[in-house]
């Protein structure tokens, strides 16, 4: 096997062992990289893989590899082209090629314009880049999100007050999702709650945000202005013969508010 073979090589020395590497590189059956202190380390390259890289050419290798280097936050055309001086127009050969062969994928970000960025074919680009949970093909799904807002709303006004932690179990023991959201992502859903007013923030080193009944009534009261249903609401200005200022439903409103 490939490590039994490396491990022969080595117990020859060195040199045997550089040999061993350089036509183990060649052929496509380890990828070497660095870790985060310098260290060279090798990594092996699953059969199927190393038969679509084996006959990949120079320029098609660099560009592979620049793509692998970017990991799940991707590379965009523009930036292989300044990093390698390579043409558009090989760049844009080179990637079809890769993308023919299953060794590299294209995925639409988010940000920046909507650009196309290039991933290894098996990794799971970013949330960063594909927007999360809130997206749908690249597009915000609204529907999405304000269905688990009202929900979220419903939860801490049925029980006054509700934590991150218990509305991310029951977002998910009542299969409200159909995608696995994420701490973060539930914290952004009471933190929309609290920005519009429906919840309160904890008390200094509580977890639960309280649900805001004056919000509630507030909304009421406005939905109650005499003005919404007045029959001669365009006839009303300020200074008028029907004014705000001479406006028994609005006195009335406004002793009641």
């Amino acid at each position: 096997g490939l490590l039994a073979a490396i491990g022969e090589a080595a117990t020859n020395g060195m040199s045997d062992l550089l040999q061993s590497i350089n036509q183990l590189l060649s052929e496509k059956r380890i990828q070497v990289f660095s870790s985060e202190s310098g260290e060279t380390l090798f990594k092996m390259i699953d059969q199927r893989k190393s038969e679509r890289l084996r006959d990949l050419g120079v320029t098609e290798t660099v560009v592979y590899e620049l793509i692998a280097s970017s990991e799940s936050n991707g590379i965009w055309a523009r930036d292989i082209r300044k990093r390698t001086g390579l043409q558009q127009q090989q760049i844009s050969k080179i990637l079809k090629v890769l993308e023919n062969r299953s060794l590299v994928k294209n995925v639409t970000s988010v940000q920046g314009g909507r650009r196309k960025m290039y991933f290894l074919y098996e990794l799971e680009p970013s949330s960063a880049v594909t927007g999360g949970s809130w997206f749908d093909s690249g597009e915000p799904d609204s529907e999405f999100v304000n269905s688990l807002l009202r929900y979220a709303r419903m939860l801490a006004e049925r029980n006054g007050s509700i934590s991150v932690s218990e509305l991310h179990q029951t977002i998910r023991l009542d299969g409200i999702s159909t995608v696995d959201l994420t701490p973060d992502e539930v914290q952004q859903l009471v933190d929309t709650l609290v920005y519009d007013g429906i919840l309160e923030k904890p008390i200094r080193g509580g977890l639960s945000y309280t649900f805001n009944k004056a919000h509630d009534r507030l909304g009421e009261q406005m939905a109650q202005v005499p003005c919404t249903r007045c029959t001669v609401v365009d006839l009303c200005f300020e200074g008028g013969q029907i004014s705000p200022q001479t406006c028994e439903y609005m006195k009335d409103w406004l002793d009641e508010f």
